[in-house]
């Protein structure tokens, strides 16, 4: 016969283990983060992207993307839905990159025509790596889900001048907030956050955010019909 003090203290031993089963460990120093991260960003062969730029400038020339959703095939294919400006005129579109062949389809008609595309998010992934490495006093700001996954945040800053060449402006020549969302599981990198005019001609209140996910499931981006 167990004795009843026996009973509840073993019950009260099991309520305290469940209660301290559920605690997470403390999360890595920085810069095994982002070693992690830099590593699987590197050899990645395919992905998803959202990307997004808030309070951006209009009526630049050529294209400029205010979002952007598609699949990129690394090193350098994508396809992807687009909404921005092309000159002072707004579009809604989509665009395919090979290489150094851009195209875009045609709102009103859907035929697809080459024309001159400014950088493309398919720059920031590929170099996001260097981008990491160069950031100045990253620091762990928390965690959260990022499309579901439990993700650590790293914060810190980049210099203008190496990101300004990704998006295609001339640098501000300041220092640009960037935080990172990186997988706590597999350290992939699920998102990036530049807040802060990056461009000489930015407002101080633009942010850029480039959201990764359905990490090397494979895609197939091939040249479209071009209309003469």
């Amino acid at each position: 016969m167990i004795d009843t003090r026996t009973m509840g203290g073993l019950l009260l031993a099991l309520v305290v283990a469940g209660c301290g089963g559920g605690k997470e460990a403390p999360a890595p120093p920085p810069r095994v983060i982002v070693a992690q991260d830099v590593e699987r960003t590197a050899a990645l062969r395919s992905l998803h992207f959202v990307f997004k730029v808030e309070h951006a400038p209009s009526g630049g020339p050529g294209l400029t993307l205010t979002f952007a959703e598609g699949d990129l095939g690394l090193p350098d294919r994508l396809r992807a839905r687009i909404n921005g400006t092309f000159g002072h005129t707004p579009i809604q579109s989509e665009i395919i990159i090979i290489g150094e062949r851009s195209f875009l389809q045609d709102p009103l008609t859907k035929k697809w025509h080459p024309f001159a595309a400014a950088p493309n998010p398919g720059a920031l992934v590929k170099a996001v790596p260097a981008v990491i490495r160069s950031a100045h006093g990253l620091k762990n700001t928390g965690s959260e889900k990022v499309g579901g996954v439990d993700s650590y945040r790293l914060s810190g800053l980049v210099r203008a001048d190496v990101v300004a060449p990704l998006v295609g402006v001339a640098a501000s020549g300041r220092m640009v907030p960037l935080t990172i969302w990186v997988g706590k599981q597999d350290f992939r990198l699920r998102r990036v956050r530049l807040e802060g005019a990056v461009g000489e001609n930015e407002p101080d209140s633009i942010v850029r955010t480039l959201e990764m996910s359905k990490f090397d499931e494979g895609v197939t981006i091939t040249s479209p019909e071009v209309s003469g």
